[in-house]
Formats: structure tokens, sequence, C-alpha cells
């Protein structure tokens, strides 16, 4: 029984250490966007992915959205404007 807990608690951190995403690995992807589209898409598999109430998503959106505006990338800025309004 005591195998059983350990491996679904193991189990249970590993599905939450994977899913959360480095706001660095989003740039990445980000810039190989080649369209508006793909960009819109790339950003909203990272901040659609967790929920709303994670207070760690939104700050890594508002880094994202000061590193875009920094870019001036009117595109990214707009989606995680987007983002943020949902959340508040």
């Amino acid at each position: 029984m005591k195998k059983v807990i350990f491996f679904l608690s193991l189990f249970c951190f590993a599905i939450i250490a994977h899913s959360q995403t480095l706001p660095d690995s989003v740039k990445v992807k980000y810039e190989a966007a080649k369209t508006d589209e793909e960009k819109g898409r790339c950003l909203d598999t990272y901040l659609g992915r967790a929920s709303t109430a994670d207070s760690v998503v939104t700050v890594h959106a508002l880094d994202l959205l000061s590193w875009f505006k920094k870019q001036n990338d009117i595109v990214g800025a707009d989606y995680t404007e987007l983002f943020i309004a949902n959340v508040l």
C-alpha cells in the first residue's frame, strides 16, 4: 500500500512539473512562428494551459508582456493583454 501511495504521489508531482513551461521556451517557439495566427496559437497554448487562478502564470504573462513591448511586437502584446484581462 505504501508503494502505491508513493507512486501515485510521484506521478502527480511529475505531471505538475511537466506542465509548467518556462517563458524562455515560449519566446523561442513564438519567434519561430511565421504568421500571426501561429504566434497566437503558441501563446494560447502556453497561457491557456494553466488555470486562470494560477498566480505564477499571471506573473509570467506580465513578464511576457513587458518583453513584447520592448520588442515592439503588437501581436504578442495584444494576446498577452487579452489573457491578463481575462484573468482580471
